[in-house]
This record gives C-alpha cells, sequence and structure tokens, in this order.
C-alpha cells in the first residue's frame, strides 16, 4: 500500500479530518484536508476574534514513508508547487503502517510564547 493512500486513510478514519482531496504535483502528490481541530503551533490563528475562535484553515500534507529522504531541496519544491504556503506537513508512514505527523515550515518559525 503506497505511503498517499495510506495516509489519507489515516487522516480520514482515525485524524477525522473533512474534505480530504489529492493535490496532484510535478512530481508527487500531495494531500489537502481540513483537521477536526487546531494543529500544534497555531498561536496565532487559535486566539479568539470578538469570542469566536479562528476558523480551522486547509492544510497540506505530504505523505512519505520512513526510509524515503526528505531533503531540503525536495520540499522546497513542494513548497514552490503548492504556492509558498507558511508550513505543510509531512506524514510518515512506518513499515508496521503507524503514521506520525510532523509540521514542516517554509523557513524560520518564530518561538512559541510562554
Amino acid at each position: 500500500m503506497s505511503a498517499l493512500h495510506q495516509v489519507k486513510q489515516n487522516l480520514l478514519f482515525y485524524s477525522l479530518w473533512t474534505d480530504v482531496k489529492e493535490v496532484p504535483l510535478k512530481e508527487e502528490t500531495v494531500l489537502s484536508g481540513i483537521p477536526k481541530n487546531h494543529l500544534l503551533g497555531d498561536d496565532e490563528e487559535e486566539g479568539n476574534q470578538g469570542g469566536v475562535p479562528a476558523p480551522i484553515k486547509p492544510e497540506f500534507v505530504l505523505p512519505i514513508m520512513l526510509g524515503e529522504q526528505l531533503t531540503p531541496s525536495r520540499l522546497s519544491t513542494v513548497f514552490e508547487q503548492l504556492h509558498s504556503p507558511k508550513r505543510l506537513v509531512a506524514g510518515v508512514v512506518n513499515d508496521d503502517g503507524t503514521v506520525v505527523y510532523y509540521i514542516v515550515h517554509n523557513g524560520i518559525a518564530k518561538p512559541k510564547k510562554n
């Protein structure tokens, strides 16, 4: 089973994301979807705006297998082809089928506030 299929199934049925779609790029396919809850690191987006929480925005997910190389060049290409989102999520599939997610920023991210 491909990393794309495994990550897509995990997002839909375990993490309960909605509107999950495949987004074909020149050399690979990423996923786009809306998380059930804000992802960690959404400090500026989680703030209440007049008592109303900010809406959850769609995220891009790059599915990869654990043994695959995720080079800066590959990440740069994906960011460019997605028209430079501020971040994307790497969905890493282990040999046993478990999926772990890492947030990858496009550049340097400022530290979280205490």
